[in-house]
C-alpha cells in the first residue's frame, strides 16, 4: 500500500472517524482505493472491514486490546467445538447455477457464551464495541472496526447503567427476519446451553428498529415484556453489571451449526399447535409474495401457481404462530429469494422447496434445506455465477433491490414437480 494517504483519503477516513456506521463514506473509501491500485483493500472496505494496513497508516487503532480468557472481569461459561455436516446438491438441473452451490459441505466455526462484570457497551447502529473499566476492548465479541467508537466508551460517566444481567441482540441487519433467527436469536439457545434461563436475564436489549417478529420470538421463548428493552441505534452506551456475550457463526449459512436449528425447532413448533384454524393448516401448498425483489411478471406467475393448487401468502401478514404453523404443515414451498424462507426452518423433512435468484444469491436456503433434509431446488435468474461475484458488497443496493424474471421453462420445472 502507499505509505502516504492523499488529502482526498485522509478526509474520507477522518468522516469514517466521526460516523463509524456510515456505509456511504466506506463506499467512498472503497472507490478511492480501487482508483490508486489497492484492490484487495478495496473488497475488504466494500464488505465494511477496514484491514489492517489501512489502519496503520492513519493510526486507526492504538488501543489496549485484549480476548475474553484474559480478562480478569470475563468468565467462560460455555464452548462448542466445529461441526461438519454435508451438503446436498439442489435437485433440479440449472445450466447457470452459481458456484456457492458446489461446495460439498458446512464447516462450523467454534462457539462460545462468555460473562462480563462491570462491561462498557457501545452500539452504534453497525459496530459493537465490549471494553472493561480500564478500557481494554474484548476482542473476541467487539466487531472488527469497534476501535472506532473507543473514544466515546472513556466517557463512562454519561453512560446508563443496567443493573442484573444483560443480553445484547441488537445488530446490523437484526431487523431483517432472517438475520434476526439466524445471527441473533439463536444466541438464547447457547444462553440456555450455558444454564441461562430466560428468567435469570433482567435485560434483552434489542433495536428501536422493533418489529412484531422480535417481540414474539422472544416472548414465545419465554420472556417477559419488562426483560426487553429497546436501545437507540445511533450511540447506545451501557455499563453492565454482567453482560452475556456470545459469539456465534452464520456466514449466510454456511457455518450456521444445526444445533441452532434444534433449539429453534424446540422452542417454536410447540407454539404452532395454538393455531388451529383447520382451514389453514390444511394448506399444503405455499408460494410466497413479497412486496420489494419479487417476480417481475409477478401476476403471471402468480396466476398459473394458484391454477395448480398454490396458496398465495404474505408471511408478515400472519402470528409467528400462524406462520410456523402454515410451513409445519406445506409440503410444497415456491418463493423468490428472500427472508420469509427462513420459516423453512419448521418444515416437514421432504418438503419440495423452490427458490427463484435474482442477483443476491445466498446460499442460507439451501443450507437449512440440506441439514434438514428437504427437497430443495433453485433457479438462477441471473447473469451471475461464481460465488465471488455473488458475495462481493460492491453493487449490493442494487443487487438488493433487483426484481427475479422467471422464464415459462422455470415456471414449468417448478409445476410438473407436482
Amino acid at each position: 500500500m502507499t505509505s502516504i494517504p492523499s488529502q482526498t483519503e485522509r478526509e474520507i477516513v477522518a468522516s469514517i472517524r466521526r460516523r463509524p456506521n456510515s456505509r456511504s463514506d466506506l463506499l467512498k473509501l472503497a472507490a478511492h482505493l480501487e482508483e490508486i491500485g489497492e484492490l484487495n483493500e478495496a473488497k475488504q472496505v466494500y464488505r465494511g472491514n477496514l484491514p489492517p494496513s489501512l489502519q496503520d497508516r492513519h493510526g486507526l487503532d492504538p488501543y489496549p486490546r485484549s480476548n475474553s480468557e484474559k480478562m480478569n472481569s470475563c468468565e467462560r461459561l460455555s464452548w462448542y467445538g466445529e461441526e461438519l455436516y454435508p451438503l446436498e446438491p439442489p435437485l433440479n438441473e440449472d445450466p447457470k447455477r452459481n458456484s456457492i452451490f458446489q461446495e460439498k459441505q458446512v464447516k462450523t466455526r467454534p462457539e462460545f457464551v462468555d460473562l462480563m462484570e462491570n462491561c462498557s457497551f457501545i452500539y452504534d447502529g453497525k459496530n459493537r464495541l465490549y471494553s472493561d473499566e480500564n478500557g481494554i476492548r474484548n476482542t473476541d465479541h467487539s466487531t472488527v472496526n469497534a476501535y472506532l467508537l473507543i473514544p466515546r466508551s472513556l466517557d463512562r460517566a454519561n453512560a446508563t447503567h443496567l443493573s442484573g444481567m444483560s443480553l445484547m441482540l441488537a445488530g446490523h441487519n437484526s431487523h431483517n427476519f432472517y438475520h434476526w433467527h439466524f445471527d441473533r436469536l439463536t444466541a438464547i439457545g447457547l444462553t440456555h446451553s450455558a444454564g441461562i434461563k430466560p428468567r435469570d436475564i433482567d435485560n434483552i436489549l434489542i433495536d428501536k428498529r422493533d418489529t412484531t417478529f422480535q417481540t414474539a420470538t422472544l416472548k414465545a421463548a419465554g420472556f417477559k415484556d419488562k426483560q426487553i428493552r429497546h436501545i437507540g441505534i445511533k450511540n447506545s452506551h451501557f455499563i453492565c453489571d454482567q453482560l452475556l456475550m456470545v459469539r456465534q457463526h452464520n456466514s449466510q449459512g454456511m457455518a450456521l451449526s444445526r444445533r441452532h436449528l434444534d433449539w429453534m425447532r424446540r422452542t417454536y413448533l410447540p407454539h404452532s399447535l395454538k393455531f388451529k384454524r383447520t382451514s389453514e393448516r390444511a394448506i399444503s401448498r405455499i408460494a410466497i409474495r413479497r412486496d420489494t425483489r419479487t417476480f417481475t411478471n409477478a401476476e403471471y406467475v402468480y396466476d398459473k401457481l394458484e391454477k395448480h393448487g398454490y396458496r398465495i401468502i404474505q408471511p408478515e401478514h400472519f402470528s409467528y404462530e400462524q406462520q410456523v404453523s402454515l410451513f409445519v404443515n406445506a409440503s410444497h414451498i415456491v418463493a423468490p429469494h428472500g427472508a420469509g424462507l427462513t420459516l423453512a426452518t419448521y418444515c416437514k423433512p421432504s418438503t419440495i422447496i423452490h427458490e427463484f435468484y435474482a442477483d443476491q444469491i445466498q446460499p442460507c436456503f439451501w443450507t437449512i434445506s440440506s441439514a434438514l433434509g428437504l427437497n430443495y431446488h433453485n433457479y438462477n435468474c441471473s447473469d451471475i455465477t461464481d460465488k465471488a461475484t455473488s458475495a462481493c458488497n460492491k453493487n449490493l443496493k442494487e443487487r438488493l433491490e433487483k426484481s427475479i424474471s422467471i422464464s415459462d421453462t422455470q415456471l414449468s420445472q417448478v409445476l410438473e414437480e407436482g
